[in-house]
């Protein structure tokens, strides 16, 4: 960005780059420094009941810090006047992930990849909890906040449109290796699997649903979008599972 910036002349666009540049940097680096501690907290330190409230309320703070630094509502993906169109196209996206991943839990082939024990021991109360609160609110809003809305609009602001889409991608991809640990005990087929293997997958697999994501982020111009579609996914994969291993 900043090369292309230089070789055509436009000082004035260099210049208004520096500025955001001055006042992103920081605000940028700072927030992926907090993603560090929010994810070893929740992953080895808290008590599993704090995941909710810790997540809304790092989400909370991540968007006031992106206000004060510049961002908008718009380029955040919280623009009430985008709201609506995410929603409409978040619900039949959502659709469609559910009918995926029916479809994986019916076939022999595929069905052996949600036999996950850590979904046995679930009662009716924490499967609510887990369809209802954790999964939507916990995981799917605040990864969406976080990673499609404040890191995403900081990472362009900063490295341009391809280099801050990489950024989040990628940055999403390394969210997911310390969730990523307990697969191999869970779930007997990645049990054969080396970590190594099933910890560099489940990484390159989260950085193309973040890029994924992203995409549906930037074809609404809404979080709400992303949201459906990431909550969708992710309930309808725990629900198989516990159907599946029940």
């Amino acid at each position: 960005m900043v090369a292309s910036l230089l070789q055509s002349g436009d000082v004035s666009g260099y210049r208004r780059w520096m500025t955001s540049a001055v006042r992103t940097g920081p605000a940028l680096a700072a927030g992926i420094a907090a993603f560090v501690l929010l994810n070893l907290a929740t992953a080895l330190w808290l008590p599993g009941w704090t995941y909710v409230p810790v997540n809304i309320a790092a989400a909370a703070m991540l968007v006031a810090g992106a206000r004060i630094t510049g961002s908008t509502a718009e380029s955040l993906g919280l623009s009430g006047a985008s709201l609506g169109r995410g929603i409409r196209l978040g619900l039949i996206t959502g659709a469609a992930a559910l009918a995926v991943v029916a479809i994986g839990a019916l076939v022999p082939l595929t069905r052996t990849m949600f036999e996950d024990s850590r979904a046995a021991d679930i009662g009716g109360a924490g499967l609510a909890y887990q369809m209802l609160v954790r999964i939507p609110i916990g995981t799917a809003l605040f990864e969406e906040l976080a990673f499609r809305g404040v890191l995403l609009d900081q990472g362009r602001r900063l490295l341009g449109r391809t280099g801050g889409t990489a950024l989040a991608a990628i940055l999403f991809g390394l969210w997911h290796i310390l969730p990523a640990r307990s697969v191999t005990t869970g779930n007997e087929a990645a049990g054969s699997i080396p970590d190594a293997l099933v910890l560099a997958g489940a990484v390159a697999a989260t950085a193309l649903a973040g890029w994924a994501f992203t995409i549906l982020r930037d074809r609404s111009g809404s979080l709400a979008e992303p949201v459906i579609v990431h909550a969708a996914l992710n309930t309808s994969a725990f629900m198989a599972a516990w159907l599946v291993v029940g």
